[in-house]
């Protein structure tokens, strides 16, 4: 016996030679119908569609049973459709109810609205409308309270009061906070550069309850209680200062006044044209800079000088008496059609260009440390492998020794190995810092390397590049141990006698 789960499909057994075939004796209506059936190509004549039906195929409009599935078929079509039809049907008016539940709805919250209008009679802090009592109101024909989130905080549990136009609530906790905020406003009557809006004294501020000055924290200097007590605060922004602050910002508004005045004054001593300048110079013993006389360093290239003649506080250009007549002279030779190509070498001084034996011990560093460093930035196309390592190249024992070596390694023994003009092609950056007065120079030519020389302190330069003395000691030991090997291996070989 076969499996119930085996297919009950009837087998059809079909004998091929009851089948009525394509013949020649057919008209030629009943080939067109043969080639509808078939869905075959129609022809006019009678010769075509027997080439198109193939003489001796089945001809299925002959097939009784072909005409009862064909109808079957046509009888399916027609219930999907009328199926479709109801669905569709269905489907409008399934939209229709809902769509009047729905503006019923909103009917019955507009009538809702309307008859709790007149419980809406209270003020609340934060709020512009008239709020009612949450407990008495109801929301799609249940109590509010039951469904009501705190506008402020998010909190479901809680809520005292709402406001049924805006859909608002709030919570006893944050009502609090709002009324304090509210009660405290006219407290704000202070004036400050420091903030935008008007301030407050600290310790007539209440936050939860609490004197404000207990907890408040100032916000430029990150200073609180006990160590440091706020003085003036905003409860808008949630924003403090304290006393200290006050002073060093009053301090600092006074001073760049005077440095305004300062500026004031000293812009109508500067009455002096040079051929070297675009803009009129003053005397630099005539110009005051902070309440004291203008000190600075020459800018004219290979001078270190301090004691400058000439100035222009605008530019930030000053020039000592000898480098100014340097200047007037070469620029005279320019006026006069001199066919000066590129300004004569800096002078350096000997140990600045052949450092000696102790400029240049890794081991023993003098106060100033000389560094450079050689390598491609993180551009996404160059192997990047970290910033270059900083490699020691000298150390002075004064600031203006070790900016001279600066200028000297970056301009005249660069990796690249060119001129000074050819650099000066690119941007170079060049930054002094402010406590050591140490030079720094670094230039990145297109597609190519970062090159930067800088002069230090020596403790930062440990701090920059603190493996580097102990990786020259274990070369050296490495080195040595190398050696001792080689003599023990050529004291072990055998003697061998001729």
């Amino acid at each position: 016996p076969k499996s119930s789960s085996s297919s009950s499909m009837p087998q059809v057994v079909v004998d091929p030679k009851t089948l009525p075939r394509i013949s020649s004796e057919l008209t030629i209506a009943q080939l067109k119908d043969e080639c509808r059936v078939r869905s075959v190509k129609q022809a006019t004549n009678k010769t075509d569609l027997l080439m198109n039906l193939k003489i001796g195929s089945v001809r299925l409009s002959a097939i009784p049973e072909f005409h009862y599935i064909e109808a079957v078929k046509k009888l399916m079509e027609e219930e999907k459709q009328k199926i479709s039809e109801e669905t569709e049907k269905y489907a409008e008016q399934h939209a229709a109810l809902e769509n009047e539940k729905y503006e019923k709805k909103i009917r019955l919250r507009e009538e809702e609205k309307v008859s709790q209008k007149s419980l809406h009679t209270h003020r609340c802090a934060g709020h512009e409308c008239l709020v009612a009592e949450t407990i008495a109101l109801r929301f799609g024909g249940k109590a509010r309270i039951q469904n009501c989130r705190c506008s402020k905080c998010g909190s479901s549990e809680g809520c005292i009061y709402s406001c049924e136009g805006c859909n608002w609530d709030i919570c006893a906790s944050c009502l609090g906070k709002l009324n304090e905020y509210s009660s405290q406003q006219v407290k704000h009557v202070h004036k400050s550069t420091l903030h935008p809006c008007l301030l407050a004294e600290t310790a007539n501020l209440l936050l939860n309850g609490r004197q404000r000055s207990l907890t408040a924290v100032c916000d430029r200097c990150r200073k609180g209680p006990p160590q440091q007590l706020c003085q003036l605060s905003c409860m808008k922004c949630d924003w403090d200062v304290c006393a200290n602050c006050i002073a060093l910002h009053e301090q600092e508004k006074q001073r760049a006044a005077r440095r305004r005045e300062e500026q004031i004054i000293n812009k109508s001593k500067h009455s002096i044209s040079v051929n070297y300048h675009d803009c009129p110079l003053a005397k630099t013993s005539d110009l005051l800079l902070n309440g004291m006389p203008r000190t600075a360093s020459c800018c004219w290239p290979g001078c270190d000088s301090t004691q400058c003649k000439w100035s222009c506080e605008s530019c930030h250009f000053d020039i000592c008496a000898s480098c100014a007549s340097k200047a007037n002279k070469l620029n005279k030779k320019r006026k006069l059609g001199e066919d000066i190509i590129e300004e004569k070498e800096e002078v350096f001084a000997p140990m600045i260009k052949n450092p000696s034996a102790a400029n240049l011990d890794p081991k023993n560093l003098k106060k100033f440390v000389v560094w450079k460093s050689s390598g491609y930035p993180y551009d996404g196309w160059h192997s990047y492998e970290g910033d270059p390592q900083k490699e020691f190249d000298s150390s002075y024992d004064t600031i203006l020794q070790a900016n001279s070596r600066v200028k000297y390694v970056f301009y005249y023994k660069n990796v690249w190995g060119l001129s000074k003009s050819e650099l000066n092609e690119n941007r170079v950056d060049e930054s002094v810092e402010r406590t050591t007065g140490g030079l720094t120079l670094k230039i990145h030519p297109d597609d190519s390397e970062v090159f930067t020389v800088s002069a230090v302190r020596k403790e930062v330069f440990e701090y920059l590049a603190p493996q580097q003395h102990q990786d020259e000691e274990e070369e050296e030991e490495e080195e040595e141990e190398e050696e001792e090997e080689e003599e023990d291996h050529y004291y072990q070989k055998p003697f061998v006698s001729f």
